[in-house]
Formats: structure tokens, C-alpha cells, sequence
């Protein structure tokens, strides 16, 4: 690495900025064939978008790319590479090194069982397939429908017999998501809102809240750890893959039957109740105002608010200590020393699967492609899914089997399915929260820098013969 600050232009354009473009597709691969991997690779590297500025007119279509450590395996990167020097020293994460199994979380830590069990992933998929079986994924972005279909097809005809396109969806289609109106998603919430806001050199913009050594490997100080180290890993980052089924009907039942129950404790001025519910559970209004903020009504001025903690809100009573942007992004409410420092991690994705209005579950499969960014899989997201399945990172839960309602995986063992809402008449409690997603497969995959992606597909880092 020449450098000691990145250069955007070698880092994939996902990791440092959102792509907006509203159409998407997610395109996955199995390499059988080391040569014809590394030519794919080498056809697609001049494809691939940056994350240096666009200029004046922004492109028709984007690519990004991830690989797993199988993908990495197959297209016959050393292994002193991967896994580094007598199996351990300076080669990738250990959790990246073991996630090339069905299941790709060893540490149980990301939830992946009961109804989000490893063995029930991918089971629409055509050909049939399990995660280990995903070398790459591509990550299409296009202004509209015919030009994803086009771009489809132009990268398929690059294929050879020897790769085999892994298509996840009833009746082999593919993974495509369109960002509603407004950044919205199923179950009715704006989202995207809180990022963290990265010191990227280059770029200026709100005051930086975190450092993009958090986020990027190659550039390891003594805070901030990268491994891999050196030039393969440097400037890339690490990526979970994940789709998360969404349960609409369940949600819309939970609101009516919950506004119902809680009727009489409902606070005086509130317009809606299903709507003071629904942001009780999340921590925002379903327009985006958050309830640190404007705990009675849904402003429209702060749909983009970021600006508050929970430093007035020590008991909880305007937004829920389980509240989903509560557990997931804590601020300055007190984590047990063991838990420090509170994580932050890059969110992308989009929605996929058409809406659904009412309490009848049609039967179509619906959700979120959930795209969660790095520099430690460990540290990062499996920190987070672990807090948000079970609550109990901070003095202020009164019961450690609590979870996120949102997200939290109630069919694990010893889960609850409690959600409390803190009042100074008496706490509130919706028992019974019943399971509202699942997750229908996930990868942990590395996004490698262009010029990584280049070398690769040029033949650096061949397997010793």
C-alpha cells in the first residue's frame, strides 16, 4: 500500500456512498473452474463502479462485487493469502475464514436459527444451492427496469459453462429489490436515516462521527486492527449478505391488536394509536421524526433528524430501551464495560417483494436485502445482531431475554417475546410479540478494491503448484 489515506477511486462505490439508482438485482454465482473465475473477473473489473465522484451526469448503471472466502478459495487464491502464515498470522478475520459452511455464523451469535435456520435458507433456489455454495455476488443498480434487464444480460453472456448462476427466487428469478417512496420499507418505515458519518478523505460534508478505519481495512493504526493486512485486503471491506423475510401481516395485526390493549394507557394527544405503537417499537416515527425528539407526533421537519442521544431520556419513557434504533445505535446511553465501545456499521439494501396492505398474509414472499459493512464482522455485525437478539449489553434492561421487536429472532431459545414500553403511570408491556422476520439466507463475503479485483482477475495470488 503506497498510501496512508485511501483514494476513492480504489474503493467500491457501495462502501462509501448509497447508490439511489431505484432498481436493483443481486446476481449469485458458483466458479467451478479457477481460470474461467479469474477471466470473469478480469471482463467485469472495468465494469466496476468507485467511489470517486461521478462528475455532473450520473450513471445509467452501477456494479459492485463481493466474493467469499469459498469464492476467494475457488478461484485459487494462496492460501498463506487467506488464511495466513501457518494458518493464522496476517491472513483474513477468523469468522470470514470460517464462514464457508451452510451456515455461515459459527458463533451462533447472528441468530441463525429456529425459523432463520441455515437448513431452511435458499429453498426456493434454482438450482438448488446452500450459502457455501456462493462464490460471488454482483450487485447491479440501474435508473430503470430495461436497463437492469440489459445490463443482465450483457454479464451473463460473460459466463462460461464452468460458472453457474445460483437464482434464489420461486421459479429461478432473481433477487431484485425498488426503493419505495422516500427511502421507505416494509412494515411502513422511512429508512437510511441513521448512518454513520465517515472522515473519508476527499470528501466534506457533516462532521465526522466516526473513522473510516472502522469501516475500510488496509490502514490499521493502533485502534483499528485490518486483517488481512497489506495490499490484497487494503482498501476493501467486509460485507454480510443477508435476505430478511418480513411478516407485513403480523405486523399490521400487532399495531391494531396492541392500540386496542393498550387503549386506556394510551398518552392524550396522540392521533393514532397503531402509529404511536408502531414508533415505540423502532425508536422513530414511521415518517422518520424520532421519538427522543418528538415523542407525541410524527413532525415532518425531523424525518431526517439525527441530532439527539438519550441523555433526557434515562428511563426510557419517550423512546423504549428494546426500541430497535435504540439497541442497534445506543449513543450515549451507558454499555457495560464488557460491551464497549457500542458498535456502528454501513447499511445498504432495499426493499424487495411488493407491498402489503391489511392483516392477510397473500403468501408472497417479502422483505429486506440487507447489505451490512465493515472492517470486522465480528466487532461490527455480529456484535449487533447478538444485542438485538438478546438485551442485555446495558444496565438499563430490566430483563435480559428482551429483544428488539423488530428484528430480534423470538424463536430462539429462552427469547421473549415481552416488549416493554416505560411510562410514569406504570410501564406498558406487549406480551407475546410474535416473530415478524426471518432470515431466508445470508453470506459473509469480502468487497475487495478495484485494483484488487483487477489483479485477480489477472492472476496475482495463484496457489502454490
Amino acid at each position: 500500500m503506497a498510501s496512508s489515506t485511501p483514494t476513492l477511486d480504489n474503493i467500491q462505490g457501495l462502501i462509501v456512498r448509497p447508490f439511489t439508482h431505484p432498481y436493483s438485482r443481486h446476481l449469485l454465482f458458483r466458479m467451478d473452474d479457477a481460470a474461467a473465475g479469474r477471466a470473469l473477473l478480469k471482463d467485469l473489473s472495468p465494469l466496476v463502479t468507485s467511489a470517486g465522484h461521478w462528475g455532473e451526469v450520473k450513471p445509467v448503471e452501477l456494479l459492485n462485487l463481493s466474493l467469499t472466502y469459498n469464492g476467494l478459495t475457488a478461484l485459487g487464491v494462496d492460501p498463506v493469502v487467506l488464511d495466513g502464515e501457518m494458518g493464522w498470522k496476517n491472513g483474513f478475520a477468523d469468522e470470514f475464514k470460517r464462514s464457508g459452511g451452510i451456515n455461515p455464523d459459527s458463533t451462533g451469535q447472528a441468530g441463525f436459527a429456529g425459523n432463520s435456520d441455515p437448513a431452511t435458507w435458499w429453498s426456493d433456489g434454482t438450482p438448488k444451492f446452500t450459502s457455501s455454495e456462493i462464490h460471488l455476488i454482483l450487485h447491479l443498480y440501474a435508473m430503470e427496469t430495461p436497463q437492469l434487464d440489459d445490463f443482465t444480460s450483457r454479464i451473463r453472456k460473460l459466463l462460461s459453462a464452468s460458472i453457474t448462476e445460483l437464482r434464489p427466487m420461486i421459479g429461478g428469478e432473481t433477487l431484485d429489490s425498488y426503493r419505495f417512496e422516500e427511502g421507505g420499507v416494509h412494515f411502513g418505515y422511512r429508512d437510511g436515516i441513521s448512518q454513520p458519518v465517515i472522515n473519508w478523505p476527499g470528501l466534506s460534508g457533516a462532521t465526522p462521527n466516526s473513522d473510516f478505519r472502522d469501516f475500510l481495512l488496509g490502514y490499521a493504526d493502533a485502534a483499528h486492527p485490518s486483517a488481512p493486512p497489506g495490499e490484497f485486503g487494503a482498501d476493501g471491506s467486509y460485507l454480510v449478505f443477508q435476505v430478511i423475510h418480513q411478516e407485513c401481516a403480523a405486523f399490521n395485526r400487532l399495531l391494531r391488536e396492541a392500540a386496542a390493549s393498550l387503549a386506556a394507557n394510551i398518552p392524550e394527544g396522540i392521533a393514532n394509536a397503531e402509529e404511536w405503537i408502531a414508533a415505540k417499537l423502532l425508536g422513530r416515527w414511521r415518517g422518520g421524526a424520532p421519538l427522543a425528539n418528538s415523542p407525541l407526533a410524527d413532525v415532518k421537519s425531523l424525518a431526517l433528524d439525527n441530532g439527539f442521544d438519550y441523555g433526557s431520556d434515562k428511563e426510557g419513557r419517550q423512546c423504549p430501551f428494546s426500541a430497535h434504533v435504540r439497541v442497534t445505535h445506543p449513543r450515549t446511553q451507558t454499555v457495560n464495560a464488557l460491551a464497549q465501545p457500542a458498535p456502528r456499521i454501513i447499511r445498504r439494501g432495499a426493499p424487495y417483494g411488493p407491498p402489503l396492505v391489511g392483516e392477510v398474509d397473500d403468501g408472497v414472499d417479502r422483505g429486506l436485502i440487507g447489505m451490512f459493512i465493515g472492517a470486522s464482522i465480528a466487532k461490527q455485525y455480529l456484535k449487533i445482531t447478538k444485542w438485538m437478539h438478546r438485551n442485555d449489553f446495558s444496565d438499563v434492561f430490566v430483563d435480559a431475554a428482551e429483544q428488539d421487536p423488530i428484528q430480534g429472532n423470538r424463536t430462539l431459545p429462552q427469547a421473549s417475546g415481552k416488549f416493554r414500553i416505560p411510562d410514569a403511570r406504570g410501564d406498558l408491556a406487549l406480551d407475546g410479540v410474535p416473530p415478524l422476520v426471518k432470515t431466508k439466507g445470508a453470506a459473509f463475503c469480502f468487497l475487495p478494491s478495484l485494483s484488487t479485483i483487477q489483479k485477480l482477475g489477472d492472476g496475482h495470488w495463484p496457489r502454490a503448484t
